[in-house]
């Protein structure tokens, strides 16, 4: 065996650890196991063509377009085939891959008995086969110069940052915050390439969505955003309904360069059989089960070797899913198989697990299972064997010729592999001594029956998962899908129980056909940094928030909110922060309900798992504290920051999740003061109200604006128009114009608990109410500007439907036809109380006159008919008068007792002396015609036409209700709006804002005393820095280069030896910042002592005093 191991030495420079390591990757020829030693990272690898990552979720998968999931390209040096969680250290698997074998009869000379696949070696080549058996050109090339047969990957967010970066991370086994410009770009073009040169033609699938047949790539942004296939003019790549997807095809036969690649690895011809690998996973947190599941799928079309006959057939077949499992450590793990879930799993012997418990912030050790989904021909699994490496029952042998094969055949049948076949040494239940194609059945979490480590001690296992035996004739097509889960629990035994946990949601996906409700879209949040605040803002993308807030899927699941989390690193997952906030829909719904997975006992039982508060949707948050730190924040410090939308589903169903939540949109954000050459008296606070004015049109809304997110303030005039025609009862709409220009349409208001508010452009929140499209139908609002005798307590205000004749409109025993128009009942009113007398009095002087009828039997139908009507003409103490048409108006008064209590005599006629009693059912009817004493004093009733309100004090005998001369009362109405298509013919509302103002030049002059460093001293550490290794101090409150040029920092000894120059340009990372490594320019540290850094900006130079203190350095091996 070729020693892979590479040699490294490390020598401490002045503190500064210089690791060497060989570049490139070696070819090697592995005999019966591999060598598991630690192997460093080729600096120059690169993703594509040759591999890929799946890297969508907690849980990664490498695999090269040989079909071998390879575990040299791990996110660090030590390397699995895939990292658990994400980015970490370590992971729960070396190598998996496919293996099949049968017997062929083809009518070549060949061996009967073949076995081809991967393991440690790949018996694939690039590249499908023909028809008749003959590879295609591993080597040939599409259009834009790329290898056609390699491994393509597709995301639906590829286009977003954070995507591009976790792929360039991978590709460098950097982590994502860290990776070069260059590192993204590279994975933006590989992105690219594969989306638009999807080789559906070849096999690959995608989802059908618009244009023509056959595949047209949809806009990438656009599916990023969340828009929905049916109104896409293109196809989405991928597997349906999946976030990321990998495919590659393969096959036994070789290429033109290469021929009998089969026997590459035990030694076996080729069969001729094509393979098509889709490999996926989907967008979800860690806490999703989902966010910890890959499926693979294997599709296996036998063409035949070249030359072979035409009936040929292989028969007695099966394939196998084969892992070399190594949870963390690769020598203490266990394995088994939960055969009522179709599931092989290993985990690890202990409690603790060394690359866990040191490079995964101390987690206890994982599970890994994988769930045979689906099997060829529709078959379950039919055995599952484990073994040991270095033990008596251990791997076939590889680069041993064809015995390697022989052996393979007796695991695929539930043998051991020595004797080679056809000798078959069966495994042996120790429980019940009997012969056994199912090992290690029992259940360690309740420890009965049959399981690891009774006739093994923990070592590095293999297991086999294993279906057939079925038959294949020439053009004929299986396929076998698998679930690759990973799980970590509060020990290595609840590991297990919530493995069982997550591989249900693995078969509720199969059983669906995956085709599952995801979550609603991913929110686009923003940030603005303030003096020590931040303000995170996701609602600025209109379209995307329509999107999301109308999320629904089956069986129900409807958008309920926003979370908003703090992160302690930027790589962290949500469930490594901590809440701080939670934004949900005015529904009703108070307390969300999940499945929860109880580590302890193993059930999944329904819990309440979080309280709503039910106050409705916001898209912005002022973040004041750190709530990690429990303290504020401090200028100059980064913090992160996650914001995800989520769905739930208000009643139970057969369902893994009630609550589906989006992905995160992270961010990191450094509060600071303003940049220097601002001007202060233009900062904007946090929550600031901007006046709004009236602008075109008489309607009347409750219209108000406030900033909320002050760094995206503009300068700029905005006029609020009103648009769709509605009734009263429904929602309407508006549209923001920003200096005449359209900015936000189809914005809602309406009842808060049906339509989110989502008036949020620039910065400025945005509030409609009270807005009615039809004639006012109650009062709006009421003041009394003078006088203090009044009482209205118990005031009503109706429509004149209020007795119910007629439910359409103002029609009753006061109303014929027409109605009063809206222009008449929308006039504010002002009583002016001038008259004399009292409650109980008759007013003889002052006041105005008004018709006053009896109306306690009078109907609709009678109304008209002066017979049946008795009206008189009395004098009220109050003058009416129409507010915005300035003038008075005539006023007539309905009594509703008309009995012996009344003002009116026994038989109903109206007596000389009658008065209007403010506490008796005495109804106020404005009329809408200019006051004509004359025509009162005529006592007929009032026109139906103009008659517009029912107004009365419902306070009877003993009510408190009371008038004093001098008192006013103004009744105000909501006029409804008037809508249009352009602002001349609309209800508008205006208002302006002014941007802050930077790059003031005066300013910026008299802040360069302000410029200093932090932390100074330095002593050893930085509680800003992320790893004893990224040492730096941090240079503040430098001016912008992007408005007043470079700033060189030039730092010396106290000797006046020069060190370093720092140049803080328009590239920088941050415009006030700028950091220093503490290192000399040859890049060696640089000692201990007194340093001064001179700063010389555009608007003026400073010096400084920087004392560094670094750490003492003590080797750990000599």
């Amino acid at each position: 065996m070729i020693d892979t191991k590479r040699h490294y030495s490390i020598r401490w420079i002045g503190g500064l650890v210089l690791l060497l390591v060989g570049l490139g990757l070696a070819t090697t020829v592995r005999a019966q196991q591999p060598d598991k030693s630690k192997k460093p990272i080729d600096p120059d690898r690169k993703l594509a063509p040759n591999q890929s990552v799946l890297d969508v979720n907690n849980s990664s998968i490498w695999v090269t377009r040989r079909a071998l999931f390879d575990w040299n390209f791990g996110y660090t040096a030590g390397s699995k085939a895939g990292s658990f969680p994400a980015r970490s250290g370590t992971g729960t698997i070396f190598s998996q891959g496919l293996m099949w074998g049968g017997k062929v009869k083809d009518g070549t000379d060949r061996p009967s008995v073949r076995v081809n696949g991967s393991t440690y070696e790949s018996g694939h080549a690039p590249g499908g086969l023909n028809p008749n058996g003959t590879p295609e050109d591993a080597e040939a090339t599409t259009p834009s110069g790329r290898l056609k047969y390699r491994v393509y990957r597709v995301h639906r967010r590829w286009v977003q940052e954070d995507v591009l970066r976790s792929a360039a991370g991978y590709a460098t086994a950097i982590q994502p915050g860290n990776v070069s410009q260059s590192a993204i770009d590279a994975a933006r073009a590989d992105y690219e390439a594969d989306w638009n040169e999807w080789p559906a033609e070849e096999g690959a699938p995608y989802e059908e969505c618009g244009g023509g047949s056959g595949y047209q790539p949809a806009d990438p942004t656009r599916v990023a955003e969340g828009v929905p296939c049916e109104d896409l003019n293109g196809d989405i790549p991928g597997r349906p309904g999946a976030d990321q997807t990998i495919w590659l095809v393969t096959n036994d036969v070789g290429s033109r360069s290469e021929t009998d690649i089969s026997t590459n690895s035990y030694g076996s011809p080729a069969m001729g059989v094509e393979t098509q690998f889709t490999i996926w996973g989907y967008d979800r947190p860690p806490s999703s089960p989902l966010g910890n599941i890959n499926f693979i799928e294997s599709k296996l079309i036998y063409q035949g070797v070249p030359n072979s006959s035409e009936d040929a057939r292989i028969d007695s077949m099966f394939t196998t899913w084969w892992v070399d499992p190594d949870v963390g450590s690769a020598g203490n793990d266990f394995a088994g198989v939960d055969t009522s879930r179709s599931m092989g799993y290993a985990y690890n012997a202990g409690a603790s697990d060394g690359p866990f418990a040191q490079n995964s912030g101390g987690l206890p050790p994982p599970a890994v299972g994988f769930d045979f989904l689906k099997g060829p021909k529709g078959l379950g699994l039919s055995s599952y064997v484990f073994f040991a490496a270095g033990s008596d029952i251990s791997d076939p042998g590889l680069n041993i010729g064809y015995e390697g094969s022989l052996q393979w055949y007796n695991l695929m049948r539930g043998f051991k592999p020595r004797p080679s076949y056809p000798q078959q040494d069966p495994f042996i239940n120790p429980i019940t001594n009997q012969e056994s194609k199912v090992t290690l059945p029992g259940d360690p979490v309740t420890g009965s029956g049959w399981i690891d480590g009774s006739t093994l001690p923990p070592g590095d296992r293999r297991i086999v998962n294993t279906s057939g035996p079925f038959s294949l004739t020439k053009g004929d097509t299986v396929s076998v899908v698998v679930g690759a889960i990973s799980s970590v629990g509060t020990s290595n035994i609840t590991s297990i129980s919530r493995l069982r946990f997550f591989d249900s949601a693995a078969q509720f996906a199969f059983d669906q056909n995956f085709n599952i409700p995801g979550p609603p879209a991913r929110p686009a949040v923003e940030a603005t940094t303030l003096d020590e605040q931040i303000v995170l803002n996701w609602g600025e993308d209109d379209g995307l928030q329509n999107r999301i807030e109308s999320y629904t899927a089956p069986p129900g699941y409807q958008f309920e909110g926003y979370r908003v989390y703090q992160l302690p690193s930027p790589t962290a997952s949500i469930e490594e922060g901590t809440r701080i906030a939670t934004f949900d829909v005015a529904n009703n719904i108070r307390t969300l309900v999940d499945n929860v997975f109880e580590q302890e006992s193993g059930f999944v039982v329904q819990k309440p798992v979080q309280a709503l508060k039910n106050e409705g949707i916001q898209r912005f948050l002022q973040i004041t504290e750190d709530e990690i730190r429990d303290r504020p924040l401090a200028n100059g410090v980064d913090y992160h920051f996650a914001v995800t939308s989520f769905g739930y589903l208000p009643q139970d169903a057969d369902v893994p999740s009630r609550i589906l939540e989006s992905s995160p949109a992270q961010i990191t954000v450094r509060p600071e003061p303003p940049q220097p050459g601002t001007v202060d008296s233009t900062v904007a606070d946090f929550k600031q109200e901007v006046p709004v004015s009236k602008g075109n049109g008489t309607g009347n809304a409750t219209i108000s604006s406030e900033i909320v997110d002050p760094g995206n303030v503009r300068t700029a005039d905005y006029t609020l128009r009103m648009e769709d025609v509605a009734t009263r009862d429904s929602s309407g709409s508006f549209s923001i114009l920003r200096n005449g220009t359209p900015v936000r349409t189809n914005l809602a208001f309406g009842k808060p608990e049906e339509v989110p508010d989502r008036e949020l452009v620039d910065g400025l929140r945005i509030h409609v109410s009270d807005v009615t499209y039809s004639a006012p139908k109650t009062i709006f609002d009421f003041e009394q500007p003078v006088g203090e005798g009044l009482a209205i307590n118990g005031l009503s205000f109706n429509d004149l439907s209020r007795f119910g004749c007629c439910p359409n409109g103002y029609r009753n025993f006061l109303i014929g036809e027409p109605p009063p128009s809206t222009e008449d009942a929308q006039q504010d009113l002002e009583f002016r109380f001038t008259g004399n007398g009292g409650i109980e009095e008759q007013t003889t002087e002052g006041g105005q006159f008004a018709s006053y009828c009896s109306g306690a039997a009078l109907t609709t139908a009678n109304w008209q008919e002066s017979d049946a009507v008795q009206c008189t003409t009395i004098r009220v103490p109050f003058e009416l008068y129409e507010v915005e048409r300035d003038r008075q108006i005539n006023v007539g008064v309905v009594n509703r007792n008309a009995d012996g209590e009344a003002p009116w005599g026994s038989e109903g006629a109206p007596p000389e002396d009658a008065y209007w009693r403010i506490r008796g059912r005495d109804y106020i009817i404005p009329i809408a015609t200019e006051y004509d004493p004359q025509q009162a004093q005529n006592g007929t009733n009032p026109t139906p036409d103009v008659a517009t309100w029912a107004l009365f004090w419902p306070e009877f005998e003993g009510g408190t209700a009371t008038w004093e001369t001098g008192d006013v009362f103004r009744a105000q109405f909501a006029n409804p709006i008037g809508p249009g298509p352009a602002v001349s013919e609309a209800d508008t509302w205006t208002l302006s804002t002014d941007s802050t103002s930077t790059g003031n030049e005066e300013a910026a002059r008299a802040q360069v005393d302000d410029i200093g460093v932090f932390p100074n001293p330095y002593r050893g550490f930085n509680r800003l820095e992320d790893s004893r290794f990224d040492k730096f101090v941090r240079f503040t409150r430098l001016p912008d280069p992007a408005k007043f040029g470079s700033t060189t920092i030039r730092i010396f000894t106290i000797a006046g030896n020069p060190v370093r120059v720092l140049e803080h340009t328009e590239d920088s990372p941050n415009a006030q910042f700028r950091d220093w490594n503490l290192e000399n320019a040859g890049g060696v540290p640089v000692a201990s002592g007194i340093y001064l850094a001179h700063i010389n900006t555009p608007v003026g130079e400073k010096t400084l005093k920087v004392a560094i203190v670094q750490e003492e350095e003590i080797l750990r091996r000599y």
